[in-house]
């Protein structure tokens, strides 16, 4: 599964972000959207994530695949401090909302 995402005019009033969540030539699962919130390429990565975990199978492995090292360190290393700490981060939000999605799947959520 491949994700991508996008934000025109990033830092301006007008800022539009969005995502897209790909899982095959012409897959009924193969999704755009626009970035709830705050409009920034970081949000809509993350979102992103969040999408493609709500649309998959929670009995199925998923394997995440993102150019954003950020994506990957804030799923893989920083969410448990992030909770302990009160989620004293950025996108707050949607991180724990994602993060709240991996830990009820019954399979594993690899990021590559």
């Amino acid at each position: 599964m491949l994700r991508r995402w996008r934000c025109q005019c990033t830092g301006k009033v007008n800022a539009r972000a969005g995502c897209g969540i790909y899982w095959g030539p012409n897959h009924r699962n193969n999704k755009g959207s626009s970035t709830p919130g705050g409009q920034t390429e970081a949000r809509a990565a993350l979102y992103a994530v969040t999408l493609a975990l709500l649309m998959a199978p929670e009995d199925r492995t998923l394997v995440i695949y993102t150019p954003s090292l950020a994506v990957i360190r804030t799923f893989c290393y920083w969410t448990g401090s992030y909770y302990t700490e009160g989620w004293p981060c950025k996108n707050a939000d949607i991180i724990k909302a994602t993060a709240e999605l991996i830990r009820n799947r019954s399979a594993g959520v690899i990021f590559r």
